[in-house]
């Protein structure tokens, strides 16, 4: 667009003086306005969304590019973090990714200590994972590493009582769950648990003694008031 083509400008004609052509102060004003309209329409007419050029700034757009960063700055979880991840993970029964999470947090984690990893709630964790995922057996070695580890910790007593349970060893799960309320007398679930345990074990020595269900719920009120319920 050329704006200059619009300036009503008359030419020099022979003899007339320099004074003689030279345009208003009122012309020059509406001439400029008129050019700044002409201007305005063109910027009106043009696409809203039209992109910009990024050839017109490429000084600007290099000192951009170098603002980003050239490592990675995420910043990486906490072990409680990657606990908690990993407990949701387990509530969800995604227990084949949580126990893989798992033993790549261990991995790292005895790589950075120099020595095998302590985590603790890791430990539990992947006791869970195992048992979620039908290997008890090998619940059960996470559960009695950890008892002997940490014995004064009764929800791993607890815990191994639990598979002792499901493989229906009964008297090294009472055993277990005896262990677990020595160490935290106000264990509620050892208890509750024990209690359950200790009806399993009567049911089991009356039923193979032929007993009454009178002589079975005798017992049963007898471990209650053992229990304190």
């Amino acid at each position: 667009m050329t704006i200059a083509s619009s300036f009503p400008f008359a030419r020099k004609a022979s003899g007339q003086s320099v004074a003689a052509c030279r345009p208003s102060r009122r012309t020059r004003v509406l001439t400029a306005c008129a050019g700044l309209l002409v201007c305005a329409s063109a910027f009106a007419q043009a696409p809203a969304t039209e992109a910009p050029n990024p050839n017109l700034f490429p000084g600007l757009a290099r000192a951009l590019e170098h603002l980003k960063p050239s490592v990675d700055t995420t910043v990486p979880e906490t072990a409680g973090q990657t606990a908690t991840r990993i407990q949701g993970m387990l509530d969800r029964g995604e227990n084949a990714q949580a126990l893989a999470d798992i033993d790549k947090f261990t991995k790292e984690d005895e790589a950075k200590r120099g020595r095998p990893g302590t985590n603790v709630q890791m430990l539990f964790l992947r006791g869970r994972a195992l048992a979620q995922l039908g290997r008890r057996a090998e619940a059960t070695a996470v559960y009695q590493d950890i008892t002997e580890r940490f014995p004064e910790l009764p929800e791993s007593w607890n815990n191994l009582a639990s598979l002792q349970v499901a493989d229906k060893q009964l008297e090294l799960a009472r055993d277990s769950l005896l262990q677990a309320v020595r160490n935290s007398p106000n264990y509620s679930l050892a208890r509750e648990n024990l209690g359950l345990v200790y009806l399993a074990l009567a049911s089991r020595e009356l039923g193979a003694a032929g007993g009454s269900a009178a002589a079975l719920k005798l017992q049963v009120d007898t471990l209650l008031r053992q229990q304190g319920r």
